[in-house]
């Protein structure tokens, strides 16, 4: 059985809007600057990992990074309903964007997005993955019979 993280990308309007003619992956130098992008996640070494990933997004666009979590889906539910949201991209599991999509997450502009390289089914309106990951049960054949 394959799972996979979902990593709801709620900032990319902002930053797409920043460029005329924006690219996945590039980021004109300076065009974030005074702005402030809040990353969700599970926290610990897995998380510094993601945002060591976004090191050079953050220098060259010149967005302030801040982090959150861990990923909860009850404090993302206060946040939408009290009408504030303070979380621009959430990693969490695959499920609630398909479950909570227009409610809790925002709908992705996808033509904005390159997903060519994501396998088929994976992508969906509100999320698109940050991870794949297999989840293999085992058991031992002569305790239980």
């Amino acid at each position: 059985m394959a799972f996979g993280a979902a990593m709801v990308l709620g900032f990319l309007g902002t930053a797409a809007m920043a460029q005329e003619n924006p690219v996945a992956g590039a980021v004109k130098e300076g065009s974030l600057k005074g702005k402030t992008l809040t990353f969700v996640s599970f926290g610990g070494i897995y998380q510094d990992g993601q945002v060591a990933a976004l090191k050079e997004f953050v220098e060259k666009s010149g967005v302030t990074l801040l982090n959150d979590g861990p990923t909860e889906i009850a404090k993302l539910q206060a946040q939408v309903e009290s009408g504030n949201v303070t979380w621009d991209v959430v990693d969490t599991a695959d499920f609630p964007p398909y479950v909570y999509c227009g409610k809790l997450f925002q709908k992705l502009d996808l033509s904005k997005l390159d997903v060519s390289h994501i396998p088929e089914g994976q992508v969906s309106e509100c999320s698109v993955p940050a991870m794949n990951y297999g989840v293999v049960l085992m058991y031992n054949t002569e305790k239980y019979k």
